[in-house]
């Protein structure tokens, strides 16, 4: 391999770490956390955001969390990626939880879905937890 190719290919590596590092590792914020890192990364959480922050329903649709996003911060607000998982809790209203995995309306009016990081309470150190809040809108049919 020439020196200058070495260089060149030296340098791109660089550039991309530097990149990688700045957006929050590699993947940046699109990364999703790793279930064995959390140990490392869930005591680091000091904002979560929902993506989206409100769902329109209509009277009986679900809404399936695998179409919910849960971003996590730390403290400078550097994105720590997605959570695959996290604690969810609703008082039943408009909506309720599904079973199945999800968001049931079951009648016109809001409804709050609260999401908190898995496992909190075993790194949180006595933390009160981060959470993030989802507005449920539901419609009639």
């Amino acid at each position: 391999m020439s020196p200058i190719r070495f260089r060149l290919i030296l340098l791109a590596t660089l550039a991309c770490a530097v990149g990688c590092a700045s957006a929050g590792g590699p993947g940046g914020a699109n990364r999703v956390i790793a279930r064995s890192s959390f140990p490392n990364v869930v005591p680091r959480i000091a904002t979560l955001r929902a993506e989206p922050a409100e769902i329109p329903l209509v009277v009986g649709q679900i809404f399936m969390f695998d179409s919910l996003r849960i971003r996590a911060y730390d403290a400078s607000g550097r994105s720590l990626g997605l959570l695959p998982v996290y604690n969810r809790h609703m008082e039943p209203g408009a909506a309720q939880l599904d079973p199945r995995g999800g968001v049931r309306a079951t009648q016109p009016g809001e409804s709050m879905l609260l999401v908190t990081p898995p496992l909190w309470e075993g790194y949180g150190a006595g933390r009160v937890a981060p959470s993030a809040q989802v507005r449920i809108r539901v419609s009639g049919p």
